[in-house]
C-alpha cells in the first residue's frame, strides 16, 4: 500500500491523494500513520495485528480505520466509502487510485461538536456516531475541561453528560452560559446525555440552561433527529454496507445484544460492533474499580455517581444484564446493607467476565 518513502513522496508533491491505505509490514507503520494523517483521510491500516493495544494506538496515530490485512477488498471500500472518497485499488500492494471525495455539504458549514463525558466508552460512541453525520467532534471529561474548551471555541453544538466528577453538565451550561453573555455572539446549542431521564428533568436542564435531552444509550436515528432539529434538516448518516459474514443475533439474552448495539451505531459491521466493545472491555475496569473503592471506604455518594458511571457505558455497549446489575447498585446505594452491595459488586464482575467473552465469541 504506502512505505514511509511513498508517504514523503506524496506529501512532498502537494497534491494529497483523497484516501490512503498503509499495509502494516514493519514496526514504522504507525510512524507512517503520523505523517500521513494531516493531509490523508480515510487512512486505513491493513494489519495482522488487531489487538486492542494496536488499534487504539492506530486510531491515536491518526488512523480512520483499522483492519485485517487478509479483508476482502470490498472491505476496504466500504471503508472509504465512510467518507465519502471513491476509489479503486490499483494493485494489490500499491496505493489506492487518487480520487476527489464527495464533501459532505453540511460538514463544511458546521464547527465540530463537543462531546463532555466522563467515560471513555461513551465518549468514543458519540464520536463514532456524529461522524456518520460528516461531523467533526472534540472531547472533554468533566465540565471543568469542557468549559475551558467552550470558552477559548465555538461549537456547533455541546452534547454534555448529566453525571460527571468536578463539574456535572448542569453547572456546566449554567456556566458557559455566563461566559456566553459576555461574547454576545451565536447562542451554542446544549444537550444533555443522561442516562437516568425523570420526571422533573427535562425542567431542570431548561432552568440551567440547557435546550435539549437524550436519554442514554443513544441510538443514532435519535442523534440524527436531534441534530437536525438543532443544526438543519439536511443532516444525514452515511451507513456503510452490512457485511454479509457479520449477521447479528437478535436474542437479548446474551452479555451483550448485538441487535440493540447495531441499532445504537447504525450499521451492522462487525467490525464497528467489536471495535466499540473492545474500547469499552478496556475501559471497564477502571469503573469497577471505582466501585470497588467505594465500597472499601463505605462512601454512598460516590459508590452511586460509580455505579451510574459504570451503567451508562455498559448501556452504551449493549450490555443489557451487567446495565441491570449496576443500575440495582446505583438505586440501593443510599440505604442498602454494604454487604448486600458487594454481593451484586461480584455479581457485575461475573457478568463483566461474560462480556468479554462474548466479545471475543465469533459473530454467525
Amino acid at each position: 500500500m504506502v512505505t514511509p518513502a511513498d508517504a514523503a513522496r506524496q506529501s512532498s508533491n502537494g497534491d494529497p491523494p483523497a484516501a490512503i491505505v498503509v499495509e502494516s509490514v514493519g514496526t514504522d507503520v504507525l510512524k507512517v500513520v503520523e505523517q500521513t494523517a494531516e493531509w490523508a483521510e480515510p487512512l486505513v491500516v491493513l494489519s495482522r495485528d488487531l489487538s486492542f493495544r494496536f488499534r487504539h494506538r492506530a486510531y491515536r496515530a491518526g488512523a480512520t480505520h483499522v483492519l485485517s490485512h487478509a479483508v476482502p477488498r470490498e472491505e476496504v471500500l466500504h471503508a472509504i466509502a465512510h467518507y465519502g472518497a471513491g476509489c479503486e485499488f490499483e494493485s494489490t500492494r500499491t496505493r489506492l487510485a487518487e480520487a476527489v471525495p464527495e464533501q459532505f455539504p453540511f460538514a463544511a458549514d458546521l464547527a465540530p461538536v463537543l462531546v463532555i463525558d466522563d467515560t471513555e466508552t461513551n465518549r468514543e460512541l458519540t464520536v463514532r456516531q456524529l461522524r456518520r453525520f460528516g461531523l467533526a467532534a472534540e472531547t472533554a471529561e468533566n465540565g471543568q475541561l469542557g468549559l475551558d474548551k467552550a470558552g477559548a471555541k465555538n461549537y456547533s453544538l455541546i452534547l454534555a453528560d448529566g453525571s460527571m466528577p468536578v463539574m456535572d453538565g448542569l453547572d456546566f451550561a449554567r456556566r458557559f452560559r455566563e461566559l456566553e453573555a459576555h461574547r454576545r455572539g451565536r447562542r451554542t446549542p446544549i444537550v444533555a446525555m443522561t442516562a437516568h431521564a425523570l420526571a422533573g428533568d427535562s425542567q431542570r436542564f431548561l432552568e440551567a440552561g440547557m435546550d435539549d435531552y437524550l436519554a442514554k444509550p443513544v441510538v443514532l436515528r435519535k442523534l440524527q433527529a436531534m441534530l437536525q432539529k438543532w443544526l438543519g434538516d439536511s443532516l444525514t448518516p452515511t451507513i456503510p454496507a452490512p457485511s454479509p459474514w457479520a449477521k447479528l443475533p437478535a436474542e437479548t439474552k446474551n452479555a451483550v445484544d448485538f441487535a440493540a448495539l447495531a441499532e445504537i451505531l447504525g450499521d451492522d459491521n462487525r467490525h464497528s460492533a467489536i471495535e466499540l466493545l473492545e474500547i469499552f472491555a478496556a475501559d471497564f475496569p477502571k469503573l469497577l474499580g471505582s466501585i470497588e473503592a467505594a465500597l472499601a471506604f463505605q462512601d454512598r455518594t460516590a459508590l452511586a455517581r460509580a455505579a451510574h458511571a459504570a451503567k451508562s457505558a455498559a448501556g452504551s455497549a449493549a450490555a443489557h444484564p451487567l446495565a441491570e446489575i449496576l443500575r440495582g447498585i446505583e438505586h440501593r446505594a443510599p440505604t442498602a446493607e454494604f454487604a448486600d452491595i458487594a454481593t451484586a459488586y461480584r455479581a457485575a464482575q461475573e457478568e463483566f467476565r461474560r462480556v468479554q467473552a462474548e466479545i471475543a465469541r465469533p459473530v454467525p
